[in-house]
């Protein structure tokens, strides 16, 4: 299912256009410092099967810690590079390719 524009961001990388989001709320978990920050991406055309990068940093709206880090289109350009290298097939259908990741990446 693909994201609705709203609320993603389109993002170029290697000739292919990709969707990227981070949910506009916390989850619990994530509001309670327990699940790092998730990056969910997709490509804009014929969306099959989606990459959920999970970071080693909180959300910067989480109820403990404080965290001033944040998601910018050149980390999640390199977030997608590392997938596709890992082995990530935007455009076969399948379950979501998980990947861990640290933000300073």
């Amino acid at each position: 299912m693909a994201f609705p524009r709203k609320g993603s961001v389109l993002i170029h990388v290697d000739g292919i256009d990709y969707r990227w989001r981070v949910r506009n709320r916390p989850t619990y978990s994530q509001a309670l410092s327990e699940q790092g920050l998730v990056v969910t991406i997709q490509t804009e055309s014929n969306p099959l099967c989606v990459l959920r990068v999970t970071l080693n940093c909180a959300r910067p709206d989480n109820w403990i810690l404080e965290n001033n880090d944040s998601v910018t289109p050149s980390k999640v350009s390199a977030f997608i590079r590392a997938a596709l290298a890992d082995g990530w097939q935007p455009n076969l259908p399948g379950s979501a390719h998980e990947m861990h990741a640290e933000l300073e990446m």
